[in-house]
Parts: structure tokens; C-alpha cells; sequence
């Protein structure tokens, strides 16, 4: 039997657990804990993180995929049912299956997406989720793999992402641009319109403007905590009218996300050269790779994080989590940071969405300030 999961930071045991059938199981089923301290960062104890996962592949168009030793005949017979409950797309947390949530309120009608820009000729584009009891709070969830957006139906946002939706977090599934041609700082500027545009949109979706995460995983974790980290007041004299609003996110949370790029830029990692798409994004010169490093960009005006990690990610090293860690700390910015233990770049859902779901809980809530 594998060890239990545990998600690590100070004092602190796991806010998600397996129990002996292998359901996720929350803190408050077993135990009363504290609300997390304001402010500061809060040390991550590695030692008693465990993925009860196999190794695991990450898909660079979109999906996270299992690998490891030889498959039982019972395995092979349950592997749909194994990857339905474990697997997390990159670019939105897939779940297998469309089953519909109840739900009320505003949405894109006939689920067509919502046109929130344009770049280059090409329509960029968003979703917004509505959820069924709606508190005023929404996350913006960046659909990005490899710096790759790509768009999928409500309907599966809805159930990938059921436990936000439960919380009466409303979710606005966000695309870049995706042009061969695209770079990552476009990519950047795209999710700082989009957010500019959500809060312009604000009482016409039933949402508090003031009251926007945004959430992300691998590259779109990356484009997260930009967004997170050089949010801005907008600019009053803008022309364009959504330009005016402020671009600013109350909370994020990054899952396996790149923040330093500098490095891979001036010399590419041989996985990184061996595929094509992501490369031609990493060429950049010094000046824009800093640019898009949130690692250096890290303020006490950033805003409350979580990062969660897998210390054998050989994609994107733990050392990428790490550092940003240690300056959001540094700044004095609330933060959190979960190390899972034996965990490569793919995450097991269980080792996700609870923690990601308890902190846009607490740090959307009514009675947080930004």
C-alpha cells in the first residue's frame, strides 16, 4: 500500500490525504485545523510528502500520462477508471466524461466562447462558468501547455473543475494566443487583457472584480504568477476603454511552473530541444526573458500564492518553485508552498485541487482584502 499523500508546509499536516480505498480525503474529516497565518512564508516540511502515483509523463499538447513497471490484467481493466479519478490535463485539469453541474446564473450563451481581444487576426478567447451558488469570487483558469492554448467544452470545464464551482467560485477558462508565430510575452500581455476584460464585465457576470484568482499548471502556472506579479492599476487615459481597469488578482496558485527563465533561454535544455513548438517559444533575448521571469518581478504588493511541486520533476526542476518561494518569502507575501515528495511533473489530482480549492477559498472570501 502506498504511503499517504501529504501536502507539506509549516506545522501543518496534509490538507489532502488518501485513505485505505484511495479517496481524497479533506483535513476537516479528520482532524480541526487552524486557518493559515497572514503573510510570510510558510516552511514546507519535505519529508512527509508521498505520491502514491506512478512515474509520469507530461504530454506537451495537453494531457499528463502514466508510465511505470508492467500492468496487472486488473490494471488494464481499470486503467479508464484510474486515469478518469488521477490524470490533470495540462490546460485545464480534464476529467474524462461531461457530466453537467447544476448551475445558474450568466454564461457564454449556447457555450460559445467569449471574444475578449484580438493579436495578430486572431480572436482571443475565454468561458465563463457561473457557479451554481455563486459568492462573487472567480478564478481565471490559463489553458496552457507548453505555452499552447487550446480550447475545451464548458461542459468539461465543469466537471475537471466541479470542487471551485462547488465553493461558489465561478471559473473563467482564459486562451492565449497560439500562432506558430506567438511568443511568451504576448502570451503575458494576453492573460493581463484578459483579466482587464473580466473586471470591465464584472456585473454583467455576477462577480466582484476585487475578488479574482487565477490558477494555472505547468506554462499556464508560469503566465499565473506573471499575472500575479506585475498585475498593474491600468491606465486611466487608455484609449481602449478595458485598458482602464486594473489587472491586479487577489490570489494565485501555480502548479509545476517555470519562473526563471533566463537560463532556458540563453541555452535551451536538450528535452526542450528535441521539441520544436517550445523552443521556438524560448527564443528570446536577455532582456525578455527577464521580463517574463516572475522570479524577479516579486514585490510585497504580489499577491497571496500557492505553489504546489513535485520534487522529481525533471521538466520543470523544483529549483523553478523553489526560488520564487524564497522571494515571495523574502517580500513578505503570503504564500504557501506544497512539495510532493516522489512526484514528477504530473500531479495527482488529489494532490491538487483540494489544496487549490481550500486556498481560493480562504483568500477569495468576502472578508479578505487585497
Amino acid at each position: 500500500m502506498p504511503d499517504p499523500s501529504s501536502d507539506c508546509y509549516s506545522g501543518t499536516k496534509s490538507l489532502l490525504s488518501l485513505d485505505r480505498v484511495g479517496r481524497a480525503r479533506t483535513d476537516s474529516e479528520s482532524r480541526d485545523r487552524a486557518p493559515p497565518g497572514e503573510g510570510g512564508s510558510e516552511e514546507c516540511d519535505r519529508s512527509s510528502a508521498r505520491s502514491p502515483i506512478p512515474p509520469a509523463r507530461y504530454h506537451l499538447l495537453g494531457t499528463f500520462r502514466l508510465t511505470g513497471g508492467k500492468e496487472s490484467g486488473r490494471s488494464r481493466q481499470n486503467r479508464t477508471a484510474v486515469r478518469r479519478r488521477l490524470l490533470l490535463p495540462i490546460s485545464i485539469l480534464f476529467a474524462v466524461g461531461a457530466v453537467v453541474l447544476p448551475h445558474s446564473g450568466w454564461e457564454n450563451h449556447g457555450d460559445r466562447p467569449v471574444v475578449y481581444g484580438f493579436r495578430n487576426g486572431e480572436q482571443l478567447t475565454l468561458d465563463v462558468i457561473p457557479a451554481p451558488r455563486p459568492t462573487g469570487a472567480g478564478v481565471l483558469v490559463i489553458q496552457s501547455g507548453g505555452w499552447e492554448s487550446r480550447r475545451s467544452p464548458p461542459s468539461e470545464v465543469r466537471v475537471a473543475l466541479r470542487e471551485l464551482l462547488d465553493q461558489g467560485i465561478a471559473v473563467i477558462a482564459v486562451r492565449h494566443t497560439d500562432l506558430p508565430t506567438s511568443t511568451i510575452p504576448e502570451a503575458a500581455e494576453d492573460i493581463r487583457r484578459a483579466a482587464r476584460f473580466v473586471r470591465s464585465r464584472a456585473e454583467e457576470y455576477h462577480l466582484d472584480g476585487e475578488r479574482l484568482g487565477v490558477f494555472g499548471i505547468s506554462s499556464g502556472g508560469h503566465l499565473a504568477l506573471l499575472l500575479g506579479t506585475r498585475g498593474d492599476a491600468g491606465n486611466p487615459a487608455a484609449l481602449d476603454p478595458v485598458d482602464r481597469y486594473p489587472s491586479r488578482v487577489k490570489a494565485v496558485a501555480a502548479v509545476s511552473p517555470p519562473t526563471d527563465l533566463r537560463g532556458w533561454a540563453a541555452a535551451p535544455p536538450p528535452r526542450f530541444q528535441r521539441t520544436p513548438v517550445i523552443l521556438r517559444r524560448l527564443t528570446l533575448g536577455p532582456a525578455p526573458a527577464a521580463e517574463v521571469s516572475p522570479v524577479i518581478h516579486v514585490t510585497p504588493r504580489a499577491p497571496a500564492t500557492l505553489l504546489i511541486h513535485g520534487d522529481q520533476d525533471e521538466l520543470v526542476p523544483i529549483d523553478h518553485s523553489r526560488a520564487i518561494a524564497a522571494a515571495l518569502g523574502q517580500a513578505g507575501v503570503s504564500h504557501k508552498f506544497v512539495e510532493i515528495r516522489h512526484g514528477g511533473h504530473a500531479l495527482a489530482k488529489e494532490h491538487v485541487m483540494g489544496a487549490v480549492t481550500n486556498w481560493f477559498g480562504q483568500r477569495l472570501s468576502s472578508g479578505q482584502g487585497l
